[in-house]
């Protein structure tokens, strides 16, 4: 077969965000939204696993321990800031519906905040049993 096919095997993986989706592959993160203007906005991120920094953390339980946790930890971030776009365009056309410029989300520490509680409660319990 000549190279040009060959198979290659890419290690990407993903989930669904709020009007788009969240990519992952060993050193980046691409989440990619639908505004609502219909334009497509997209964030990359690099990303470095502790069990890539750290090799001491790259024994087989505990890197999947880490591994679950920093998964999590992308997950909520990349699913609020989907969110957050989404509420940017609900903002700016209830805001044109009335006339006015939209408002800045001041309850975006609180919603982080119950995000990282939520997220430690489920850990806890979830280690407990």
């Amino acid at each position: 077969m000549p190279e040009q096919f060959e198979e290659k095997i890419m290690p990407v993986g993903g989930q669904a965000v709020i009007e788009g989706v969240m990519m992952r592959s060993p050193k980046r993160i691409a989440t990619a939204v639908r505004r609502a203007s219909g334009k497509i906005e997209v964030r990359v991120d690099e990303f470095e696993s502790l069990t890539q920094k750290h090799k001491i953390l790259n024994i087989p339980i505990i890197r999947g321990a880490i591994t679950l946790i920093e998964v999590m930890i992308q997950g909520i971030k990349t699913l609020q800031w989907s969110a957050d776009k989404a509420m940017e365009d609900a903002e700016a056309e209830e805001a044109a519906k009335k006339n006015k410029s939209p408002k800045k989300d001041k309850k975006k520490g609180m919603t982080t905040a119950g995000a990282v509680f939520s997220m430690t409660i489920a850990l806890v319990v979830g280690m407990a049993f």
